[in-house]
Formats: C-alpha cells, sequence, structure tokens
C-alpha cells in the first residue's frame, strides 16, 4: 500500500445520543466499558462526557438573569434585539 492515503472519518455523535449514554454514565449500573461495548464508542470519550455534563449541570439551575453568558449567547441576543428593531 505505498503511496495510498487512507482517510478515516471521526465519528460524530448527536447530543441526544450523547445525552443518553451520559445518563447511563451517571446512573452507574454499568461499567465505562460496558457502557462503550453497548453503545459502541471509547470508554474515555464517554468518561470525557460525563465529566462535562457533571461540570455543567449546576448550570442549569441558574437564575437566568445572573447566569453567565456562553458562546453564542451575545450574538443570538444582538440578532434578536436587531430583528425586534427592525419589526417594530
Amino acid at each position: 500500500m505505498q503511496g495510498a492515503a487512507m482517510t478515516t472519518t471521526r465519528k460524530q455523535y448527536s447530543p441526544q445520543f450523547k445525552a443518553r449514554v451520559v445518563m447511563e454514565a451517571i446512573r452507574g449500573e454499568r461499567t465505562l466499558n460496558q457502557l462503550a461495548s453497548q453503545f459502541h464508542g471509547h470508554p474515555v470519550q464517554i468518561g470525557q462526557w460525563r465529566k462535562t455534563a457533571l461540570e455543567q449541570l449546576p448550570e442549569l439551575f441558574v437564575d437566568g438573569r445572573k447566569r453567565r453568558p456562553r458562546d453564542g449567547d451575545v450574538e443570538r441576543e444582538r440578532e434578536r434585539r436587531c430583528t425586534t428593531r427592525s419589526a417594530g
């Protein structure tokens, strides 16, 4: 196979799929290896998703008026304001 370049495509998982896997990981009824086998993923990736979810979970319950803006929030708010002004 000299000169033949192999290209690999990375798996892309939907947010819904990640949420389902993370919920199973948080429940703790199965090991990460068992979940990886069940969902055809890698245990390290599932562990990273679980860690991210647990770190961001408290932000879901913060009063929206005091919440820190996330990436894209500022831009969406700016677009909303421009649309509101032009419509009014």
